[in-house]
């Protein structure tokens, strides 16, 4: 179930991390985190590979993590006036963005240097950031991400022997949860297709070859991604509770 709800972004092991530790809302063990980003998209590593990925992402200097008790967290972050910027720019644009358009941003609102900006923003040991394995960023918050609190919960619950099989409700649950998310997710993909349309009109007004190219490229991603989740979508329960319904 999880890898079908992966279906928006594929996060980086730094990321799966903070997403696991952001849905969870308190500590996990090693063992409960392995299990946790496996429930999140990552099931193709092996148990060896993916410890030590763990472990060497977590023990990062001045990352987003810290362990204590026994147990990892996300690192308490007062925030910065670049940090609080970034943020302030992809939660308005929603969708991710590369590191150089968000270096592109704080330099027109700050007219502080790219260098500059580049010593000093560091995305990845701000817990508020995730990064995607295409090298975007999003926001570890962001709804729209893969997974959800219930699939984290499955998977800590199996590090912990609590079960390795779901119950009926659980399972339930999850069908529905995937169900819509799904289909939200096509209604936020055609809404953003329709508006670089009207982007793409306003650079060339503006002359900005520049930008209609970079438009034209997320477009065609976004096209291609689209008719994927058609696909899977036309395969769906023509509702939810039909997906309960039919759930084995």
């Amino acid at each position: 179930m999880a890898d079908k709800a992966a279906l928006s972004y594929r996060y980086s092991i730094e990321g799966s991390l903070k997403r696991a530790l952001f849905l969870a809302g308190h500590p996990l063990t090693m063992s409960e985190l392995a299990a946790a980003v496996k429930a999140l998209g990552r099931s193709e590593l092996s148990d060896e590979d993916l410890q030590a990925r763990l472990q060497a992402a977590l023990t990062t200097a001045a990352g987003a993590f810290e362990y204590e008790d026994g147990a990892w967290r996300l690192r308490k972050n007062g925030g910065s006036e670049l940090g609080d910027l970034a943020l302030q720019f992809l939660r308005q644009a929603g969708h991710p963005m590369k590191f150089g358009d968000i270096l592109r941003h704080l330099q027109s609102v700050t007219r502080r240097s790219r260098g500059e900006l580049m010593s000093r923003v560091d995305l990845d040991g701000d817990p508020r950031f995730a990064r995607l394995d295409s090298g975007e960023w999003v926001l570890t918050d962001w709804p729209e991400t893969m997974g959800s609190r219930n699939e984290v919960a499955v998977g800590t619950e199996m590090a912990q022997g609590e079960g390795t099989t779901m119950s009926g409700g659980a399972t339930e649950e999850l069908v529905t949860q995937t169900v819509r998310m799904i289909r939200d997710q096509l209604a936020l993909l055609r809404e953003r297709e329709q508006a670089i349309s009207r982007e793409a009109l306003d650079c060339f007004y503006q002359e900005d070859l520049p930008g209609i190219e970079r438009l034209m490229r997320e477009r065609r991603s976004l096209t291609n991604l689209i008719h994927k989740l058609e696909g899977v979508a036309a395969d769906l329960p023509a509702s939810e509770e039909a997906a309960v319904g039919t759930a084995p």
